[in-house]
């Protein structure tokens, strides 16, 4: 491995770990009970989470791009799964699962379903290559964070409030 290889993963280890730090001005109400929010909350926060954790594509060298070295590497470190579990910090993400939860299932279930895409499509399906993209690579790594976050979706509906607030104040 060499040092790029060792400092990406030092580097999305830390961002995995840190996606969803509160910021110190919202530390003080960090223990207030979580409000229903809107289900648009949760895609907001996947979708900030793929932003962070896979990097822009935009050329076809190794530095310009998310690399299938880069993708073994972020599956070895289990980033998607870190990402999905610090969703739970992150007040706006749980209040949207309350909303989410006073929908009836049917909808809850094509929600959670619409919850598993990447953010960007790959350059082989836009017919280019440019930062509208994303490499296959990329693309995966979107789509594993998608469904580890969508999994994660899936077993918080299944909660009552007061257990979802519960994981939310476990989790912090």
């Amino acid at each position: 491995m060499n040092i790029r290889h060792l400092l990406h993963a030092t580097v999305t280890a830390l961002l995995a770990a840190l996606v969803f730090v509160p910021p110190l001005a919202a530390a003080a109400d960090a223990d207030a009970p979580l409000k229903t929010g809107s289900a648009a909350d949760i895609v907001t926060a996947i979708q900030a989470a793929q932003k962070r954790l896979v990097r822009e594509s935009y050329g076809q060298l190794a530095h310009e791009c998310f690399t299938e070295v880069d993708l073994e590497q972020f599956r070895r470190d289990k980033v998607a799964w870190h990402a999905a579990e610090a969703l739970q910090n992150h007040r706006k993400f749980m209040e949207g699962v309350l909303a989410l939860r006073a929908q009836p299932e049917r909808a809850q279930t094509a929600f959670v379903s619409g919850c598993r895409k990447p953010l960007r499509l790959t350059w082989a399906e836009l017919g280019h290559i440019g930062r509208d993209g994303q490499t296959d690579a990329g693309n995966a790594a979107e789509r594993d964070i998608a469904n580890a976050a969508a999994d994660l979706l899936e077993r918080l509906v299944k909660l009552s409030a007061e257990e979802v607030q519960a994981a939310f104040l476990r989790k912090r």
